[in-house]
């Protein structure tokens, strides 16, 4: 799901709307949204340089059914890219809290440790539930990336990675990142069937 802000940024003739997903659990009492630092990002940039715990911000109601079907028992891989990540967060998060102990597999998939978005809130929600795995591949690795301790696979989300770490492609597939990514992921994933 996600939030949709209006920011009335100092020195702008009008509001700038920006959508963002929640990344905290639907049965919180309160909402998280992750935002990346855009270097030449206006919203990004008012909303880490400027607002503050306390802030009062124009926010329409949650919106958006991007969600893992909570009642199936099929178990589900979530592909996720660079920030596309951040709706899966919460889609784990509900699932911690689910007793029907879906299998749920996150592939994350960004660019190197620089970018590792929600690294210890992902390691944490594996750690602390059977049914949770996170599996992330770094496309270009930093020199201070570790292999097996940082991340666990080089390149990019590709049929070959997913066959390497699933048992079958018999699972619910949910994509969220770049347009192109999905694209071409899905197009891969009807291929394998």
């Amino acid at each position: 799901q996600f939030l949709t802000f209006r920011l009335n940024v100092p020195g702008l003739d009008k509001p700038v709307v920006r959508c963002y997903s929640i990344s905290s659990s639907p049965n919180a009492d309160y909402y998280r949204i992750t935002v990346k630092r855009s270097v030449n990002g206006t919203a990004s940039s008012f909303i880490h340089e400027r607002v503050e715990e306390g802030a009062i911000l124009d926010v329409q109601a949650p919106r958006g059914d991007f969600c893992v079907d909570r009642s199936g028992a099929r178990p589900a891989v979530l592909v996720g890219g660079g920030v596309g990540v951040t709706p899966f967060v919460s889609m784990l998060e509900a699932a911690s809290k689910d007793q029907n102990g879906r299998e749920l597999t996150l592939v994350y998939a960004v660019r190197n440790g620089s970018e590792h978005a929600m690294k210890e809130r992902l390691s944490q929600l594996s750690s602390e539930q059977d049914n949770v795995n996170v599996v992330t591949a770094y496309s270009q690795p930093g020199a201070e990336d570790r292999l097996g301790v940082d991340y666990d696979h080089c390149g990019r989300v590709s049929p070959e990675l997913l066959r390497s770490v699933l048992p079958s492609n018999n699972f619910d597939f949910y994509i969220c990142g770049p347009p192109q990514m999905m694209q071409d992921l899905m197009a891969q994933l009807k291929d394998w069937g």
